[in-house]
């Protein structure tokens, strides 16, 4: 699988986390069978007695969907933002740790530690 391929994969598998409550109860299961229990479309329509052309079509539905819901809310784009923010938080303060008080050190840390 190229890169790009497995980046994508990997982009809506987060976007799946996040909005995935929101596809159809078919559109889930036929995305969890193929992206998560890595069921071929063939297996997929065996299973749940769709054609495979079927199969392949709910699956573009449910990617568009997450593509769409991510287009116009955006924490997927957000959270990723958070985690770099989060990280350089982290990391200035370790940077820091011996100009600064023991007691804030602690403090940024609980609270940083209740967002993650």
């Amino acid at each position: 699988m190229d890169a790009n391929k497995l980046d994508r994969r990997f982009y809506i598998a987060g976007l799946y986390d996040l909005y995935g409550p929101v596809l159809t109860e078919k559109q889930r299961r036929i995305y969890e069978m193929h992206d998560l229990q890595d069921l071929s479309l063939s297996e997929i329509s065996d299973e749940l007695g769709i054609s495979r052309q079927g199969i392949s079509d709910q699956l573009q539905r449910a990617r568009d969907r997450l593509d769409e819901l991510e287009n116009l809310l955006g924490f997927f784009e957000r959270s990723a933002a958070w985690d770099g923010v989060y990280a350089d938080v982290l990391r200035l303060v370790d940077l820091e740790r011996d100009r600064l008080p023991s007691d804030f050190i602690s403090e940024i840390r609980a609270i940083l530690s209740e967002v993650d």
